[in-house]
């Protein structure tokens, strides 16, 4: 097998993978055991891309050769390759969506709607969902720094989303993007996000008018 071909095969697996993956964390269950799960492991793959792309933690370091392939194109692979280019983007996009569909409650939020409709302050001792909330946000940031702008047009669709389709609209979607918006303060640059603060808010302002 050559090395176009060695490729190719890499590409196909990997992309299979991480799109079972994906869905994996997509899943509706009681208690979200196989979601924590996926969570352990979409913090050492964001992580480590950040790593890869941000710090060049690999420079002087020889990788392992992946079998069957010269040891120039496996470097290849691991530092510059088709990964960062084709299949993470597409990948992270999708954990992009999700991470903000299902966003923990961070412990900062106190204020809930009773069995009344009556809102009240909550006493927030749940250690579990805190865990959450912060594994969760630091994947948030890593997915911030991995590409800033790629998180901006997803959480823009997202409240687009939400303000422009009634049937799409529920208090618990935008709760959660509203809590990964809060969740990535800071990770952008200043203009960055002084203009993307801007347009969120008055995307809110909007969407009060209509409801």
């Amino acid at each position: 097998m050559d090395d176009n071909q060695n490729i190719n095969f890499l590409k196909d697996f990997t992309d299979q993978g991480l799109k079972y993956l994906v869905q994996c964390s997509n899943i509706p269950e009681e208690g979200g055991e196989l979601f924590k799960i996926c969570l352990d492991f979409w913090y050492f793959f964001t992580m480590d891309i950040l790593q890869k792309t941000k710090k060049n933690i690999f420079s002087g370091i020889t990788p392992n050769p992946i079998p069957g392939m010269n040891l120039d194109t496996s470097q290849s692979l691991l530092q510059n390759s088709f990964m960062h280019g084709q299949i993470y983007p597409k990948i992270l996009e999708e954990l992009r969506e999700t991470m903000i569909d299902k966003m923990a409650k961070p412990k900062e939020v106190l204020v809930v709607i009773d069995d009344n409709g009556e809102a009240v302050e909550e006493h927030f001792q749940d250690t579990e969902t805190i865990h959450l909330y912060e594994q969760m946000r630091e994947i948030l940031v890593f997915l911030t720094n991995i590409d800033s702008k790629a998180m901006d047009r997803c959480t823009q669709r997202r409240l687009d989303k939400i303000t422009s389709d009634k049937s799409y609209f529920s208090f618990d979607r935008l709760n959660k993007l509203c809590w990964a918006l809060g969740s990535i303060s800071g990770c952008m640059s200043i203009d960055d996000e002084n203009r993307f603060v801007v347009a969120v808010v008055k995307e809110l302002l909007n969407l009060c008018e209509k409801t």
